[in-house]
């Protein structure tokens, strides 16, 4: 009673196991007293052992059922064999062995060779216990719970139980008594003992097992070939290292894991200094030895098992080797957990300097790691102030002249642009050809790392300013083919990008006078690329005008004059804005010439009065052709001669033309009523010669 009243606080800690395994507990102070020496947990868990035993063929002859053994005998037996101990003391569960020793079968008796060849008296308890529960499905092996069934007194120091258990395990394990899967061991009978033997004999090539480690790592842990950069919304490809070998195509930016395999794993300070230099962040996993046996055990499973699984002919060896794979595949779960656990803990470095995680997950952590080394090797990211930019924002950077994304004005660039421009200046001053796809290549590299869309939306603003045009088959690119060519990747290698050049005042304004006089109407535009752009489409449309004249020219024959002009404006129409602004001088003052001397006459002359009655008087002569001969004086002939005078339209020819006009029209008029008149008379007279006919008087109508 004393006893209970003083540990009745530590039961739950002290018998209570792990991963949620319930057994019961002491239950009350005469409960205590009712079962001391014993603890609560044994009887069942002791009655769950003898049944998995036997149903699993472990007893020998009439003992093979399940009941033969009295457990009451066996509780006994430890009973006895403890009495002469010291109040206080506990039952350990490995003294159940003894009273089933003698009726198991020999391949489970390798206790005894234990027992004859281990100096660890704890070891050959645990082994006991282990083969106790070898078959309890509901018990978990782990070292908490082995250290729960070995407490033999309530003043036992559990801190140093711990270590001990944890020593006689990995002894036990070393000398393949026992095998581990995670954090659970398990008993090995003797064919099993010999499979696990020849499995840890089994060679298997260390580039194996780093590969393994590698896929745990990248592939179940991480889970991804690229990693975001929050401020810009990039994901950035990464190179896959792990102690110092690379695993995968080579990127700019490295994720090196320096794993427990690395001989200066230990040794994080001096790891640092090593890989100070390089473009990658490096993530140090704490010390830890089993993980190291772990996979090396994992391959060499999954080697032997693979090798022999269809070679045997025992039944129970396939099943033996049947049982390793799916403890393997255990096995491996329980390792991506512990590198979970010990990416977790990793420290970080980038440039030398370790980088400060709060994170326990370690994906989080492993990009907090990764936003550092991006800001540490993409010096030029910072230009971008943290704008995100989109696709959808490309169009609105193209129709932004002035006030945009940056915030500045028409005469200020912001720093991105001044960087885009002046790169594509200076391939062009070295004769290289600089295209969308050059450009974006080297703008997502460092010192820059800028996103795609980032690049997409700077050059639109160039290119809206005027600062840079794009060309694809030496066709210059605008408006929605413009748009549609930056968005499309496919087509940035043929899209070709040259600066433009810096237009002097005169040379912007000398433009604006000779449109406002050719074309008799100010330009819109004031900025020099648009400006020249708006004279190019002033000369396409005054020669569709100038076409639509010149279709008429069956109708006016002077107007084939049109020809050259139109087919000379064709060529204006399709030249370059940059033509108008520095080799048009000469040409502008021929085509005002042009303007004065031909195309103005010709355009009030259609447009006026003067073509009616070109097109009246024509059509006169040709209908009235054969009347003229009856006419007397040379008024057709001059009539005809102005009407076919290649500059009819110019002068005062058609004052005359209509004057000879409205003559030609009275003469033949009056000619034709004489004839009219004659030939009356001549009808009359011919009735009147029938009338007198004899005999006419009596004809019916």
């Amino acid at each position: 009673k004393p006893i209970h009243d003083r540990e009745v606080n530590n039961f739950k800690t002290l018998f209570d196991f792990a991963d949620g395994q319930r057994y019961r507990n002491f239950d009350g102070q005469q409960h205590f007293v009712d079962c001391y020496p014993f603890i609560p947990y044994q009887f069942e868990l002791f009655q769950l052992a003898i049944r998995g035993l036997s149903a699993h063929n472990a007893f020998e002859g009439k003992h093979s059922s399940i009941g033969e053994r009295s457990m009451l005998g066996v509780f006994q037996e430890v009973a006895l064999q403890i009495a002469e101990d010291q109040v206080g003391k506990l039952a350990t569960f490995d003294l159940m062995y003894k009273g089933i020793s003698s009726a198991l079968k020999s391949h489970l008796l390798s206790v005894g060779s234990a027992e004859r060849h281990l100096d660890n008296k704890l070891a050959v308890r645990l082994l006991k216990a282990l083969l106790l529960v070898k078959y309890v499905r509901e018990f978990r092996a782990s070292l908490r719970n082995l250290c729960v069934l070995m407490i033999e007194g309530f003043d036992q120091d559990l801190t140093q139980l711990r270590k001990d258990v944890e020593a006689a395990l990995n002894l036990l394990e070393s000398q393949v008594y026992i095998q581990r899967n995670g954090d659970v061991y398990e008993f090995l009978t003797d064919e099993e003992k010999d499979v696990e033997q020849e499995i840890k004999n089994t060679e298997v090539e260390a580039s194996d097992v780093a590969d393994e480690l590698h896929k745990i790592i990248f592939d179940n842990v991480l889970k991804t070939r690229k990693l975001r950069y929050e401020e810009t919304k990039r994901d950035f490809p990464f190179t896959r290292k792990l102690d110092d070998k690379i695993f995968g195509r080579e990127q700019e930016l490295s994720v090196h894991v320096i794993s427990p395999f690395h001989e200066q794993s230990e040794k994080p300070d001096q790891l640092k200094m090593t890989y100070m230099g390089r473009d990658e962040l490096t993530v140090v996993l704490p010390a830890d030895d089993r993980l190291i046996r772990d996979i090396t055990l994992l391959k060499q499973t999954t080697k032997y098992v693979g090798q022999n699984i269809s070679l045997t002919k025992k039944e129970n060896v396939k099943r033996i080797l049947s049982g390793k794979t799916l403890s393997n595949q255990q096995r491996e779960r329980e390792i991506s957990e512990n590198v979970k656990t010990l990416m977790a803990k990793a420290r970080l470095f980038v440039a030398g300097s370790e980088v400060e995680s709060s994170s326990e997950d370690p994906n989080l952590r492993v990009h907090d790691g990764f936003a550092r080394l991006v800001a540490h090797t993409y010096s030029n990211l910072r230009m971008l102030r943290g704008i995100n930019y989109t696709e959808a924002q490309i169009e609105q950077c193209l129709n932004e002249s002035g006030d945009g994304l940056f915030g500045n004005d028409a005469a200020t660039m912001s720093e991105p642009e001044t960087e885009v421009l002046s790169y594509i200046s200076r391939n062009s001053k070295k004769g290289i050809r600089t295209s969308v796809k050059s450009l974006t290549d080297d703008f997502e590299k460092k010192p820059f790392g800028w996103p795609l869309p980032a690049i997409q939306c700077i050059l639109a603003k160039l290119i809206a300013r005027g600062k840079v045009e794009a060309r694809s088959d030496s066709v210059l690119l605008e408006d929605a083919a413009l748009l549609a060519a930056l968005k499309n990747t496919r087509q940035h290698a043929n899209i070709v990008l040259e600066p433009q050049i810096d237009f002097t005042p005169s040379q912007v304004r000398n433009l604006k006078e000779f449109y406002e006089q050719f074309f008799d109407a100010p330009p819109k535009s004031a900025e020099a690329k648009a400006l020249g752009a708006e004279t190019a489409d002033a000369f396409v449309k005054l020669h569709d005008d100038l076409s639509g004249f010149a279709a008429k020219s069956h109708q006016y024959p002077f107007l084939s004059v049109l020809s050259e002009p139109i087919n000379y404006l064709t060529s204006l129409g399709r030249k370059s804005y940059k033509h108008f602004l520095t080799e048009f001088e000469e040409e502008s003052e021929k085509l005002l010439d042009l303007k004065e001397e031909l195309l103005d006459p010709i355009r009030r002359f259609m447009s006026g009065s003067q073509a009616k009655l070109y097109a009246e008087a024509k059509e006169f002569m040709d209908d009235n052709a054969n009347n003229f001969t009856y006419i007397d004086g040379d008024e057709p002939a001059s009539l005809r001669r102005l009407l076919a005078d290649p500059k009819c339209y110019a002068g005062s020819g058609m004052r005359e033309a209509k004057e000879l006009l409205e003559s030609l029209r009275d003469s033949v008029a009056a000619k034709t009523k004489e004839v009219r008149l004659a030939a009356e008379d001549t009808i009359r007279d011919k009735i009147q010669k029938l009338k007198g006919i004899d005999g006419y008087d009596t004809l019916d109508s």
